[in-house]
């Protein structure tokens, strides 16, 4: 035969005999003291025995920003990320508006390396991480090497017309008119 209130109370983990031995009210009182007197006394126990977990480092953002001199943003920038906290350097490049961005970086601090062709490379030392979310890096230009040269023609050093001798050579004397051959 089954038992509706019994098997309710089977289904939400409590086991609750109906029978002679139980009185209706004892059970009740049982019921919602037992909870209660655990709680109390065994609660702060508990939390005695259990070891403290710190919490773990909170992860931060940071943005590098990076224009010229004229506060044009500056696309296409190599930037780096290096820290004692990181095994290995963080790379990123800056998108059209010269914004570049890492993520999830442990608090602490950081170098960061800009560098672009045609720009001289920037280093900024000892970032604090918690307390700067976004870093402005300025690149100078480096500045185009230009030369002029004013290129004037020459006046001929032989004039034709100015000749002080002339001789004409015979054939016999153009084949003794020495010349560097292959063994000299």
């Amino acid at each position: 035969m089954a038992h509706p209130e019994r098997d309710q109370k089977r289904r939400y983990g409590i086991t609750v005999g109906i029978g002679a031995n139980r009185c209706p009210m004892s059970r009740g009182i049982t019921d919602s003291v037992l909870p209660l007197f655990l709680t109390v006394v065994l609660a702060p126990w508990l939390a005695a025995q259990t070891p403290h977990i710190p919490d773990p480092p909170k992860a931060t953002t940071l943005t590098v920003v990076v224009n010229d001199e004229n506060g044009v943003p500056v696309a296409g920038a190599r930037v780096q990320l290096q820290s004692a906290q990181l095994p290995n350097a963080l790379r990123c490049e800056t998108d059209f508006a010269g914004h570049c961005q890492f993520t999830a970086l442990p608090s602490g601090a950081y170098e960061v390396h800009v560098e672009k062709s045609n720009f001289y490379a920037s280093v900024l030392p000892n970032i604090q991480l918690a307390a700067v979310p976004e870093v402005d890096v300025t690149l100078a230009a480096v500045p185009a090497a230009r030369e002029v040269i004013d290129v004037v023609e020459s006046p001929l050093a032989i004039d034709p017309g100015q000749i002080s001798s002339k001789e004409e050579l015979t054939a016999a004397e153009l084949i003794t008119i020495p010349y560097p051959g292959p063994h000299d």
